[in-house]
């Protein structure tokens, strides 16, 4: 499902940047001991039949399977008990951190990536909200769950109709930003993709070639738009009417 994605540059109080430090802080400390797990794991399934390193060895069971997203999340939920500094931390936003080594993983094992690496200090640069509230803007704010109203500049108009499914929160050197994903229906047809991906779906689908955005029949000027009342799209001379 095709989704669109606003950017907002935020303006936290100080109190708010300190929060955001701490959390991008401990999003970093989970991926790379979540990241030494899975290492620790293939390292021990190196070693030759014959010999043993003299300096160390990884003692883990044969039959222990590999730490995969599953897993470790629940391995997080323990950790939670006894380290205090976890807990102040969305447990979402943790669990989206550990999914984003998984698809690091992924990435390897399908598209030939290379190995996942370990985060230094200031290298985590966002975390993501999964899910927010019904209504997580309010006039010039957004809520943000565990953290409150965060304001932001709100330089474009968002659709009323458009469904706010997640938000991340993006540290750059100009300031902090919040990416929300929202998610369109169309009030004539129900569609949720935007017309423009569609209307290129649709051109791929009956064979044919257009560029750009433009939705007005060129040869009858500016002011000629026909609907195609299946898809409510426009119609071009590019991709004509069923």
């Amino acid at each position: 499902m095709f989704t669109l994605i606003y950017e907002f540059k935020l303006k936290p109080t100080s109190a708010q940047i300190t929060i955001f430090e701490e959390w991008l802080e401990q999003c970093r400390r989970v991926y790379n001991y979540a990241l030494t797990e899975r290492k620790n794991w293939v390292n021990s399934r190196k070693c030759p039949v014959n010999a043993c390193s003299i300096k160390s060895e990884y003692i883990i069971p044969a039959d222990k399977e590999a730490p995969n997203y599953s897993s470790q999340c629940e391995n997080l939920t323990q950790a939670k008990k006894s380290i205090p500094e976890l807990k102040q931390v969305h447990s979402q936003v943790l669990q989206q951190t550990l999914k984003r080594l998984q698809l690091a993983f992924e990435g390897m094992w399908k598209n030939g990536r290379g190995f996942p690496r370990y985060k230094k200090a200031g290298r985590m640069r966002s975390f993501v909200f999964p899910s927010l509230n019904n209504q997580p803007i309010e006039g010039r704010y957004v809520k943000l769950p565990k953290i409150g109203l965060v304001k932001f500049n709100q330089s474009r108009p968002i659709p009323d109709d458009a469904l706010i499914k997640q938000a991340r929160i993006v540290k750059r050197a100009s300031g902090w930003y919040v990416q929300l994903t929202l998610q369109h229906k169309c009030q004539h047809c129900g569609y949720t993709a935007n017309r423009d991906v569609a209307a290129a779906q649709v051109v791929e689908i009956r064979g044919r070639t257009a560029v750009g955005h433009t939705v007005v029949k060129l040869s009858e000027g500016k002011g000629s738009v026909l609907e195609d009342d299946k898809l409510c799209l426009p119609v071009t001379e590019e991709s004509p009417a069923f």
